[in-house]
Parts: structure tokens; sequence; C-alpha cells
């Protein structure tokens, strides 16, 4: 290896605020047929997209791109933030919907802080 070689290269993604709250990252069952679902993505306790229905409970955060199918049926194990402190402007939640107050006040109980970014 030549001492002046790229090795490798850090990319911010603009989802994680800072560490002020301990980051821990949970397993979670993920409904399969969904398609691909982005890092980011806020999970309800289903394991599903967050759709902004009110008798749900948003749960967690994806922590990586996942290809779940197209065929339902299935299900797969896979990674979610449990607790830490996200940009709020990062979340992704089901299209045509916004996290709602309630939303954040659930993902606050559980460890999960927003806080708004300058995304650059």
């Amino acid at each position: 290896m030549r001492m002046d070689e790229t090795i490798g290269k850090l990319e911010q993604d603009n989802l994680i605020f800072d560490t002020t709250h301990p980051i821990d990252v949970k397993s979670i069952t993920l409904v399969g047929g969904k398609n691909f679902i982005k890092r980011g993505t806020l999970i309800n306790s289903n394991g599903e997209v967050w759709s902004g229905k009110s008798n749900e409970i948003a749960d967690c955060i994806l922590c990586d791109d996942i290809d779940t199918g197209t065929t339902g049926g299935s299900s797969m194990v896979v990674a979610a933030y449990r607790s830490g402190h996200f940009i709020r402007q990062s979340i992704i939640v089901a299209e045509g919907k916004t996290l709602s107050p309630e939303a954040e006040t659930q993902l606050r109980n559980n460890g999960i802080f927003l806080s708004n970014a300058v995304l650059i």
C-alpha cells in the first residue's frame, strides 16, 4: 500500500444530529414486499413504514437502505435506531405524510430526539 493512496471516503448523510443522546440499535422484523426502503425511514411498531394513522406508534428509524422485494408475505430482520439524536428534516415517512407532534412525542418517549438543522 502506498502512503498517498486513498483508502476510503467518509460522506455525511445528514441523519444523525449529534451524540448528545446515546445512539442505540436494535433488531426489528420488517414487513417484506415494500420495495426499496431508505436509511432514515421511520418505522412503526408493526415493522412497516410509519404512515401517520392516529393509532400508529412511531417506534424506530431504519439504519440502512433495505430492499424488501416486491412480493408480500415475507419478512426480514434488520437494524434500526432505538435511540439517538437525529435531524428532523432527514426522517422519511410515508409519501404525502408529515411527522406529527404526537409521533415526535412517541419517539422522544422512546429515546429518539429530533432537531432542526441546516442541510448542506
